[in-house]
């Protein structure tokens, strides 16, 4: 429920910004039958100011427990946080 409700919220936030990638990690990727909290990363580009996207997220999800990771697409790649976290993406 968590978890759908926040893929809507992606959806409707990637219509403005289009560029967004989407992922999930943590215990929700673990099986985790009821996790306390739901790991998000968002990438986007590096040309792009991250402060009214991180606003317009956390204003959409404020009843749900998640951790918000918000990185460039340069820092993904030098961090290479997708492979290190397993993260999956959370749209199709």
């Amino acid at each position: 429920m968590m978890v759908s409700h926040i893929r809507e919220t992606a959806r409707l936030i990637n219509q403005q910004y289009p560029k967004l990638q989407w992922y999930i990690f943590g215990s929700c990727n673990s099986g985790e039958k009821y996790p306390n909290d739901i790991d998000i990363m968002v990438i986007y580009p590096n040309d792009v100011d991250s402060l009214p996207i991180y606003n317009k997220i956390i204003k959409s999800v404020i009843n749900i427990p998640i951790h918000l990771f918000m990185l460039s697409k340069d820092e993904c790649k030098e961090f290479n946080s997708i492979v290190k976290q397993k993260a999956m993406p959370l749209l199709d």
